[in-house]
């Protein structure tokens, strides 16, 4: 079974901000790869290294 790292956590590692990965996420670019019951949204490698490429891409 893989990490699942929280919101909170992969902006921290990214050095990106929560509305930022949301806005990802509501934008369908992103999506979690779990969403806890208390609403959580929980990311794995995956999702990571999209989100980092997505950050390359924009600088």
């Amino acid at each position: 079974m893989s990490r699942k790292y929280s919101i909170g956590d992969v902006a921290r590692k990214l050095n990106m901000t929560t509305h930022t990965i949301r806005f990802y996420d509501q934008k369908d670019l992103v999506k979690p790869e779990s969403i806890g019951e208390n609403g959580y949204r929980y990311y794995g490698e995956e999702q990571i290294q999209r989100l980092e490429l997505i950050n390359y891409l924009r600088g």
